[in-house]
């Protein structure tokens, strides 16, 4: 995941200028504490994001790091309407809290028994909702609201690599 979008063809770009102009407009959206939340992490020069944003091919989402130490790791991701997939992943030994902000998330974790993967446990964070996933989770994130759904990224310890892809079938 380690495209700025400036460097990105489509569909990346695409979704940039989406997201970008979604962003400009949150002062004429409906107040949330969820937005509020969010409008307060973004920098105040929306421009800025063009250099600092990660675009995931894979998982069709991008990324914002807010910070990031040995200790904790922190980040916003940017989900497009109803994406389309969400892949199999894990974080190492690092724990994860979600906050949804807006929209709403599909979390699937996964148990592995010899070398197939069955869902044990699906969730649904609606804005304001927290998802816990825990260390070495195999697990799956995507969106499935109509509109861009966005959510808060709390990692503890820092992720040793930004994900461990599992092979799919």
């Amino acid at each position: 995941m380690n495209n700025s979008i400036s460097n990105l063809g489509n569909p990346g770009e695409n979704y940039q200028k989406q997201l970008l102009e979604i962003l400009k407009q949150l002062c004429d959206r409906p107040f949330t504490l969820g937005l509020l939340i969010l409008a307060l992490l973004l920098p105040k020069d929306l421009n800025l994001l063009k250099t600092r944003l990660e675009y995931s091919e894979k998982g069709q989402y991008f990324w914002l790091q807010l910070c990031s130490s040995f200790l904790i790791e922190a980040g916003i991701c940017f989900w497009p309407p109803k994406q389309a997939n969400s892949f199999k992943h894990d974080h190492f030994n690092s724990k994860a809290l979600v906050l949804t902000l807006s929209g709403e998330i599909l979390q699937t974790l996964y148990k592995v028994s010899r070398d197939k993967f069955f869902i044990y446990r699906q969730d649904i964070a609606k804005p304001l909702d927290f998802l816990f996933i825990d260390g070495w989770q195999i697990h799956g994130i995507k969106n499935v609201s109509n509109e861009w759904a966005f959510s808060l990224h709390l990692y503890a310890l820092k992720r040793p690599q930004t994900q461990l892809e599992i092979a799919e079938d």
